[in-house]
């Protein structure tokens, strides 16, 4: 289990992307997989399971806490926190938290083997998958996972909740599991990290955003980003808004934005943990020079402000045009992952009827005016 005082750096990063889900497996559907993958030997014993699927109890936090392996998908969120199952699910009873983890376990013979935790995200109607955990020994944990990703799927949809999203590393257990419970990668990530990133001095007009400012947000960031991704993360402007926990030592966010003529020209949006921070930067394309800007100025703000011991910065793969940026400010890539969203209700966007030919008896002529429960009945008179 990843303790939650290590922050892990870009080489753990690449290593988590490799191996945080076990062995790299192909896919089933994969014409290149190996003739004898290692999944195919393990799935039949797992199948073997009496499996129960249930809500986390209270009584379940000594197996939790001695889960062989626990793996936090949610990153970079998760890197600057970092993750504890058990106290993931003590975190379900605390009053007042409008977000409670839904902690989903398989138990077997009265043991828990696995487990998976999704935050809710109500006001959106979302949930988003946290961390998987397993305790399967040598066997492929991913048939289980999926199991419990599809009971959760169930759950959620019965709470109202309409899309559940996800992150995990191509070819690994728990995207096999995830493709498996039927979700659908929508995009792909590249997480860069730097320790002591450099600042260059850029020239930025920047200013921090004021709450007026989320609709202007929204509109840069559906100008930004691609029709699939538009559909499928299906954001409002309250997305954009920045709401800090006024408790001691939570996470705080801000944002930072820069205007030209026609509106906003970048966004970057920074959470901070102590002195671990996350980035994430919106811009239109062919504004790469200005989103550079911005981030160099966002930097110095922080190394200004605040204590810098990590920072990681979150690149989608329709942003790739700022990837020299980032190498000259100090990043190296670390995990790269798909985004993953699972309809609880497949929306349909048009239906095609088509006609069956059928053979029938011609009859009479129907009536201009079919009868309907709307006309009403006429009564004979007594003189018919």
């Amino acid at each position: 289990m990843q303790s939650p005082s290590r922050r892990p750096s870009a080489t753990h990063l690449q290593a988590l992307g490799r191996a945080r889900d076990g062995e790299f497996v192909s896919s089933p559907r994969s014409t290149s997989a190996d003739p004898a993958p290692r999944s195919q030997d393990v799935a039949p014993e797992n199948r073997r399971f009496p499996l129960d699927i249930r809500l986390a109890r209270f009584t379940d936090l000594p197996a939790l806490g001695s889960m062989e392996r626990v793996y936090p998908l949610l990153q970079p969120q998760l890197s600057l926190s970092g993750y504890n199952a058990s106290s993931a699910l003590l975190s379900t009873r605390l009053p007042r938290n409008s977000e409670k983890p839904i902690f989903t376990v398989a138990e077997s013979n009265g043991r828990v083997i696995a487990f998976a935790d999704f935050k809710p995200s109500m006001h959106d109607r979302r949930w988003l998958l946290r961390a998987l955990g397993a305790s399967t020994g040598v066997y492929d944990p991913s048939p289980i996972w999926e199991e419990i990703l599809v009971a959760a799927i169930r759950r959620a949809g019965m709470r109202g909740v309409k899309r559940l999203y996800a992150r995990a590393t191509g070819g690994t257990n728990a995207h096999v599991a995830l493709c498996g419970a039927g979700f659908s990668p929508y995009a792909s990530e590249t997480i860069f990290v730097a320790d002591s990133p450099r600042t260059l001095g850029a020239d930025a007009s920047m200013r921090e955003q004021e709450s007026s400012d989320t609709w202007a947000i929204h509109q840069l960031y559906n100008s930004s980003v691609p029709r699939d991704v538009l559909y499928a993360e299906a954001l409002t402007s309250h997305a954009w808004d920045i709401e800090n926990a006024r408790r001691p030592g939570s996470s705080q966010t801000s944002g930072w934005l820069i205007d030209d003529a026609d509106g906003l020209a970048a966004y970057a949006r920074v959470t901070s943990d102590g002195g671990v921070h996350g980035l994430d930067v919106t811009f239109p394309p062919g504004s790469v020079k200005r989103a550079s800007a911005l981030l160099d100025g966002v930097l110095r703000r922080l190394r200004l402000e605040k204590r810098i011991t990590r920072v990681y910065v979150a690149i989608r793969g329709y942003q790739q045009e700022i990837e020299p940026a980032l190498a000259r400010l100090g990043f190296t890539p670390g995990l790269t992952q798909d985004l993953l969203v699972r309809y609880t209700a497949v929306p349909i966007r048009s239906v095609t009827v088509e006609a069956s030919p059928q053979l029938v008896d011609l009859g009479d002529r129907v009536p201009s005016q079919a009868p309907s429960i709307l006309t009403a009945a006429r009564h004979p008179s007594v003189n018919e």
